[in-house]
């Protein structure tokens, strides 16, 4: 690649004593490749960037320079779908960018709590789930599940858990400037979400959370209200409680908690859902035969104990059919 062609506006140069110091990125052009590529392949499974926004800070010189973390990130996990021999890059040169764009993340997405270098670190996540390196993939979602929490990401800005405390949480992250960034915000929760699945720590304890709106509506930036999720916790859903009640989606935390009625989605308004909600249902409702059945011990010997666990097959089956 032609090196006049760099102008991501990065220092080219080494300074031991800097630590804020980041590899510098590829030429513009090939940056755009591997933009474009993520937005049509990687996108669709981590749906955690308003495209048009990020498109347009992209083309912003001043404001590309602010973003060299995440486009490392996107450059780790896009580049293999470019057609990089246009740009007169090898296979060992495409190897070579996948590693210090991962090495660039992991150092430095973890000095700070932001957006940015969360979305960077769900990217690599995926990434490295994807590729099978899955025992470098844990660190990363126990780091994230604790990330989340601590910029207020598991619950909605406008409404807070019906169990008040006395003294709130510091405040990190600034108040949302609008609907749109409120929501690729309440995304960014639901990637952690859904990685965090695979060995749960996130529960209805931490967790008060919308489900995010259909994909069409989040890019044509209309506001629209979506139902909330219910997420089980370990204690209440232990075998010989019963669960028929407990709500998949409900209105708001105060419904879920005053009023769990049998078929409690009656009169939820599902209309401005998308795939990727319905990803999370399907991805929960695994995660919970998985948990809350396959994983839980069972004395066979004991007939009230295996009458639970049957009473818990058939409750679970119920709803997976409903």
């Amino acid at each position: 690649m032609d090196e006049s062609d760099n102008d991501t506006g990065v220092a080219q140069y080494w300074d031991a004593d800097d630590e804020s110091w980041i590899p510098p990125l590829p030429p513009v052009s090939f940056l755009e490749a591997v933009v474009e590529a993520h937005f049509q392949t990687v996108h669709h499974w981590i749906p955690i960037l308003h495209e048009t926004r990020f498109r347009a800070r992209f083309k912003d010189l001043i404001e590309r320079q602010k973003i060299p973390v995440l486009l490392h990130a996107l450059l780790s996990a896009s580049i293999k779908y470019v057609d990089f021999e246009a740009f007169g890059m090898s296979m060992q040169d495409v190897a070579r960018q996948i590693r210090v764009s991962r090495k660039a993340v992991m150092s430095h997405a973890m000095e700070s709590l932001s957006i940015q270098n969360t979305q960077a670190l769900v990217i690599i996540a995926f990434d490295y789930m994807g590729s099978g390196h899955i025992s470098k993939t844990w660190p990363i979602i126990g780091s994230l599940t604790r990330v989340v929490d601590y910029l207020q990401l598991t619950i909605e800005p406008e409404e807070e858990s019906p169990r008040r405390p006395l003294l709130k949480s510091l405040a990190i992250l600034s108040t949302a400037n609008d609907w749109t960034e409120t929501e690729e915000r309440r995304r960014l929760f639901w990637s952690v979400f859904l990685l965090d699945r695979w060995h749960t720590s996130l529960t209805s304890d931490d967790v008060y959370r919308r489900l995010p709106c259909g994909g069409a509506m989040w890019a044509r930036s209309e506001p629209v209200s979506t139902p909330y999720f219910g997420i089980w916790d370990k204690a209440t859903a232990k075998i010989g409680n019963s669960i028929s009640n407990a709500p998949t989606i409900y209105l708001s935390p105060k419904t879920a908690v005053d009023d769990p009625a049998p078929g409690s989605n009656a009169g939820v308004d599902v209309s401005k859902l998308g795939a990727f909600a319905y990803c999370i249902e399907a991805t929960e409702n695994l995660s919970q035969v998985t948990s809350f059945f396959l994983q839980q011990g069972v004395d066979f010997d004991d007939r009230d104990a295996v009458k639970n666990w049957l009473t818990r097959f058939k409750e679970l089956d119920l709803r997976l059919v409903q």
